[in-house]
């Protein structure tokens, strides 16, 4: 897939030229910088914050007298949901299926549906998806990072 940029004068004439390896380098650099600045500004005293929740922990100071009893609703309630997500994700042996509109294609599209799922589950994807909903319910996010590694053996 090409990015393309408009030439030096655009017009309604002029055709887009792909972007240069070098030029695409930049573009991206500056997007990664921009994310990690949004993440880091807006996001990471939020979560924080959730994350101190989570753990019955709160910014309110103890009378004296009073109990200093605090109460974890949000580790809970998240606890309490959690088993409901497992369900959704577990019904079913088959969590990824492809289609497509091309006869020819549901060979590789059985393939594809065959891999994603074994890769699923053996390397985890249950309990990565349980992490991810629990991350997502106390930091508005959740993050499954997914690597692979094609290896070779000579």
């Amino acid at each position: 897939m090409a990015i393309f940029k408009p030439s030096s004068k655009p017009s309604k004439d002029d055709k887009l030229t792909p972007l240069t390896p070098e030029d695409m380098t930049k573009v991206l650099r500056v997007e990664i910088e921009q994310s990690v600045d949004f993440l880091e500004s807006e996001l990471s005293s939020k979560r924080e914050k959730a994350e101190a929740y989570y753990k019955g922990q709160t910014a309110l100071k103890n009378e004296p007298g009073r109990s200093g009893i605090t109460v974890a609703v949000v580790r809970d309630s998240i606890h309490g949901i959690l088993p409901s997500i497992g369900r959704i994700f577990g019904q079913s042996d088959t969590v990824a299926e492809f289609y497509s509109d091309d006869e020819e294609d549901e060979g590789i599209c059985k393939d594809m549906t065959l891999f994603a799922n074994s890769i699923y589950r053996s390397y985890g994807g249950y309990t990565a998806m349980l992490m991810a909903s629990t991350d997502a319910f106390k930091s508005r996010v959740g993050v499954v990072k997914v690597e692979y590694e094609s290896v070779v053996v000579a």
